[in-house]
């Protein structure tokens, strides 16, 4: 099968081709065998193999990346499963020996090719005296740098090309995520970690909020930073701290008092400036939780769209949403209710075959049976339909194709259920009191109540980075379209052989500023979309055109990420959030001069909705991207090229509302 554009091309084959595969129709073919293999002894196997087979070969629905990586194969040890969070449990947790069995679950969840998440709440901050030494801890946020050490060398590769046929061409970079509550005496630091260029690289990081402490902010009260009081009650401590503050109920320490609002300046200052840390919000993730009896939930995956406890796996399915769009653009319905049937039973299965490092995943993936089916394209779907993204038109849509999606879920998990029996820690009362339940269609709760459900969560929306490519670069997740045409960054194996490594007179590279970063590019002929990045590594620039575009649809008649308000972003992601039982990813991108005041108010709208989980942003400028536009790039080439005109040869360029004019031919940027 050939690609609709080179770079899909190129992503199935660093990402996905397993070396037997001759094609995307053999993957297809693979992924649906392995993912089937649970129900073999079915009498309806053939029909459920012809339906997954049919929707995954057209790519409507698309498994997460490591299992179309890794479902199938003879990767024995590699995971179908994208991300874990992780934490220490027991005893004595916060000693060297369970920090450093906490480090060991990260290495071997990297070494799996999963990414990895964890709350740092439960170690002991900057100061603290060590018992028996004297020596005091450097704190939770110093102890970080012993994981994003484990993540850069497991990750890292051999950036040289291997003579084996069975040998993967890019592994998966760990990704990680580390949260940090409010009431933490380590916070501050924290919050300004980022701040440094280079600093804690590998770890996505995001503050866990509660309402508390938001509505301090409201009200300008001051707020306490404490700490369990272990040097008063050792043996309590070493016994029972379990890292939640709330737990804990023995002698607490308060460390330092400051103004609630101060701190919230500080998130948001940070975050303005390096778009990190994110924004959870604890009690809308835990009040909104569907196992809300038996979960308390501190950290998600590394980007946000699965809060999970200690050894929670997240299992990742997702739909296309613009091929499901007919000749006369309208939705496909009926075909899209069969295909997230088919979705729900892949994506339980993977429950029982996939490899995970620790029994508690294990067990984990036994008694609740996680699952998370997304989507992606949203973005590419309103365009092909004639609607402008963040509009009434656009709002009302996500409403309907997430209820749409839910109660088929539902209604399928429901149904597996009845064939295979509900999930262990089902209970039937307290389900019912849950957040979803009332949300749901009568048929779909008529479902449950008759049969319970198969799996604890059934809806997500995760970014689809890789996948979104595979799926004919549609957009994102639930983003609006980045650009009609753009230029994704991509990060490579290993440097052509024709290209030499930086040597030390660098006669092959120039160093070029992108945000705040410093990247070395190659200026070889015909390597120049070559680059080597100071956190990412090798990475090379490949140019995209949308999915809505390659189908027919004007680019000026799209309105892209960087042209839509705040709001129209917020209010797409609420009515998005009303329906999705675990949790959304979602980037408000918001111009470079953008003012700090209105950017603080998208986190507390977001958290006045009662309904998103968690935010983040990105400011246009503030730091090296993965996507870029032609007048991005044109701003980070301004200070080392002169530009000269193709049409005239004249060197008297403007840049002008993000595009480029010659000041004596008027030819356009596109040109230059």
């Amino acid at each position: 099968m050939e690609f609709e554009q080179g770079i899909t091309g190129e992503v199935y084959r660093q990402n996905y081709k397993y070396y037997e595969d001759d094609g995307w129709d053999d993957t297809a073919r693979r992924v649906t065998d392995a993912l089937l293999v649970p129900d073999e002894d079915n009498d309806r196997y053939e029909f459920f193999r012809r339906n997954a087979y049919d929707a995954i070969k057209h790519r409507r629905v698309l498994p997460s990346g490591r299992n179309i990586a890794n479902s199938g194969t003879n990767y024995d040890n590699a995971t179908n499963l994208s991300c874990f969070v992780s934490g220490p449990t027991g005893e004595d947790i916060d000693s060297m020996e369970g920090i450093m069995e906490e480090l060991t679950r990260c290495a071997k969840i990297l070494a799996s090719e999963g990414g990895y998440g964890f709350n740092a709440d439960f170690m002991r901050p900057r100061g603290s005296m060590i018992s028996g030494t004297g020596a005091r801890t450097p704190g939770a946020v110093e102890m970080l740098n012993l994981w994003d050490q484990t993540s850069a060398t497991l990750t890292k590769g051999p950036q040289i090309e291997s003579q084996r046929d069975d040998a993967k061409e890019k592994i998966r970079k760990g990704a990680m995520m580390v949260t940090m509550s409010t009431w933490h005496p380590d916070v501050e630091e924290f919050i300004e970690a980022k701040q440094e260029q280079g600093r804690l690289s590998k770890f996505n990081m995001s503050v866990l909020i509660p309402d508390a402490f938001m509505e301090a902010v409201q009200n300008g009260d001051e707020w306490d930073l404490v700490f369990p009081d272990y040097e008063s009650s050792p043996d309590k401590y070493t016994s029972q701290w379990n890292g939640s503050i709330s737990d804990w109920n023995g002698p607490v320490k308060t460390h330092k008092t400051v103004d609630a609002r101060k701190l919230w300046d500080k998130i948001m200052q940070c975050t303005y400036n390096r778009n990190e840390p994110g924004v959870l919000f604890y009690d809308n993730i835990n009040d909104r939780n569907p196992l809300w009896y038996e979960e308390n939930i501190k950290a998600t995956n590394p980007c946000s769209e699965w809060p999970m406890t200690e050894g929670g796996v997240c299992n990742l399915m997702n739909l296309v949403l613009p091929r499901y769009l007919n000749r006369d653009g309208e939705i496909n319905w009926n075909k899209m209710a069969r295909d997230v049937h088919t979705a729900i039973r892949l994506a339980d299965n993977v429950n029982d075959i996939t490899y995970v490092p620790f029994e508690r995943q294990r067990k984990e993936l036994k008694q609740k049976r996680r699952i998370g089916l997304g989507h992606m394209g949203f973005g590419s779907l309103c365009a092909m339909r004639g609607i402008e993204y963040g509009s009434e038109e656009s709002v009302a849509l996500a409403e309907t194709i997430q209820r749409f999606i839910t109660n088929k879920a539902y209604q399928a998990s429901a149904k597996l259920a009845d064939e295979k029996n509900p999930f262990p820690l089902y209970d039937e009362e307290k389900h019912r009191n849950g957040d979803m339940y009332d949300r749901l269609w009568a048929e779909t709760r008529t479902l449950i109540d008759n049969y319970g459900l198969r799996n604890s969560h059934l809806t997500s929306i995760q970014p689809t980075g890789n996948t979104s490519v595979m799926a004919g670069n549609v957009s994102s997740g639930i983003e609006p379209i980045f650009a009609a045409k753009y230029t994704r960054t991509v990060e490579q194996p290993h440097l052509p052989d024709e290209v030499e490594p930086p040597n030390e007179d660098r006669s092959d590279w120039t160093t070029e500023t992108q945000g705040d970063e410093t990247v070395l590019r190659c200026n070889a002929d015909g390597y120049e979309e070559w680059q080597i990045h100071p956190t990412r590594g090798i990475v090379k620039d490949e140019p995209v055109m949308d999915y809505a575009v390659a189908q027919g649809v004007r680019p000026d008649s799209i309105v892209t990420a960087m042209e839509l308000s705040v709001n129209d972003h917020v209010s797409v992601l609420k009515q998005f959030a009303k329906y999705v039982d675990a949790g959304i990813s979602k980037t408000v991108n918001v111009p470079a001069d953008y003012p700090f005041d209105e950017f603080k108010d998208v986190y507390e709208s977001a958290w006045k909705t009662g309904l998103i989980k968690g935010i983040t942003t990105y400011r246009a400028g503030s730091m090296s991207a993965v996507l870029s536009t032609d007048s991005e790039e044109t701003e980070k080439s301004d200070e080392h090229d002169e530009q000269t005109c193709a049409e005239c040869g004249s060197t008297n360029v403007k840049h002008e509302e993000g595009c480029v004019k010659c000041l004596d031919c008027g030819n356009s940027k596109c040109e230059l």
